[in-house]
């Protein structure tokens, strides 16, 4: 059992239990059961590959164009294509859609939306959206 993982800790509850084997996974509580919307969740298990870290601000700046990838099996960080715009307090989503170049196969795509930056005194709020390709690393 994995007891001491922050970055995995955070995603879980209190009565959550942590299992490593392959990859490290995160248990559900019976707890849980009570954010549903639809019919009863008997277990939930969420298995973590990478977390994406997109934007946010610097010692020399708010809103940045810096993504970096935590690549959990291999416990190491890797720098990934910046955004195009700088961003702060972005919202962001995970999608998987099929593969149009290689049939059956899915890939993910982040969506990065909104946020902020700092330019001089003043803030600038974005009404735009980028779109991160994970297996083509653009």
């Amino acid at each position: 059992m994995l007891t001491s993982t922050p970055s995995l800790a955070v995603m879980s509850t209190p009565q959550a239990q942590l299992f490593e084997d392959e990859l490290p996974l995160i248990r559900s509580c019976p707890a849980l059961n009570e954010i549903r919307s639809a019919e009863q969740l008997e277990d939930l298990t969420i298995e973590v590959r990478s977390i994406f870290v997109i934007g946010g601000h610097t010692p020399q700046q708010a809103g940045s164009t810096a993504v970096d990838e935590f690549i959990v099996r291999e416990r190491c960080w890797c720098q990934r294509p910046s955004l195009a715009n700088r961003r702060l307090v972005a919202a962001s989503a995970v999608v998987k859609v099929n593969d149009e170049h290689r049939e059956g196969e899915q890939k993910a795509l982040i969506g990065v939306f909104g946020g902020s930056y700092k330019a001089g005194a003043s803030w600038s709020y974005l009404a735009a959206c980028e779109v991160f390709d994970v297996k083509q690393n653009k």
